[in-house]
């Protein structure tokens, strides 16, 4: 593997500081504008169609809050333990996590948090329950049990190897769990994971693997910016935000290897340190593959 780092300035070097630093303490509201909201009328009625496909939801705007009600309230309405264990990688501070379960809600008290990052980060504000914290790598991380829910959320364009944490995330999910992981708006799946031969819009990796999951009926929903481009290939790679349903006997493996890493251009996404990662696969199927146990 080769790595092409462009040395960002000094400037760009503060820059990235300030971004990390804010980023990190970002809570529950913005975790919920980032995921749901922030895109034009059309891509948020198909977004809300396939996303309601893998968890209906009866309240009639999306929140961070709304779906986590949903998956507990699932479990009740299965009869199984209403507990659910939330993961939030490259948490950051995990206030966002400590909003959610210092709620006033019915649902607030069944809800257990692991933050996870590669350093802990002082939370400032005062809350009476806080998130577990664990160091680790987001995308080897081993977790103490199966989560029903994780979220990744600003992290994604500094890791050297994302679909693997793709991978790793999927297959700690217990059954019916949902997995969430993106940026903001300014990133591109399309444009930070890449393929050598990828300069065709049906070659993009990440177009495989959605492809992949459809065949294997795993489902999923995209978010992003898709009717400024149409209905067509390139426009289904303009997404910054992935949402996966675990079904039950299934595990994913990560089937190519990092070629190289570069910097992602600072004109597409604020900061310096984010990347654009290059995979080489033997053959020219996705990249993911999902293992029927």
């Amino acid at each position: 593997m080769s790595c092409e780092f462009l040395f960002p300035t000094i400037h760009e070097i503060a820059a990235d500081h300030a971004l990390r630093d804010y980023n990190s303490d970002r809570g529950a509201t913005d975790y919920s504008h980032v995921m749901f909201f922030g895109a034009f009328v059309e891509d948020n009625i198909r977004f809300r169609q396939e996303f309601d496909n893998m968890l209906p939801i009866s309240e009639p705007r999306l929140s961070l809050q709304a779906v986590i009600a949903a998956l507990v309230e699932g479990r009740v309405t299965r009869n199984e333990n209403p507990a659910l264990f939330w993961v939030d990688l490259g948490g950051g501070t995990g206030r966002a996590q400590a909003e959610i379960i210092n709620a006033k809600s019915r649902f607030a008290n069944y809800v257990s948090a692991l933050n996870v990052d590669v350093c802990e980060r002082r939370l400032r504000q005062k809350y009476r329950r806080k998130p577990d914290f664990m160091c680790a790598d987001a995308t080897t991380v081993q977790l103490p049990a199966k989560a029903g829910l994780i979220t990744c959320q600003f992290s994604l364009p500094y890791w050297h190897n994302p679909l693997l944490g793709v991978v790793n995330a999927y297959n700690q999910l217990e059954d019916g769990g949902l997995l969430n992981i993106g940026a903001t708006s300014r990133y591109r799946w399309s444009r930070g994971i890449r393929d050598p031969k990828d300069d065709r819009p049906k070659d993009f990796p990440m177009t495989r693997v959605l492809q992949e999951f459809a065949m294997a009926g795993v489902p999923y929903a995209t978010k992003g910016h898709i009717s400024m481009y149409g209905d067509n290939a390139r426009s289904l790679q303009q997404f910054h935000q992935l949402y996966i349903k675990k079904i039950p006997s299934t595990s994913m493996v990560l089937d190519a290897t990092v070629e190289s890493i570069s910097q992602y251009p600072p004109s597409c996404y604020r900061s310096g340190a984010a990347k654009i990662v290059t995979y080489r696969s033997d053959t020219a199927h996705s990249p993911i593959r999902v293992i029927k146990q």
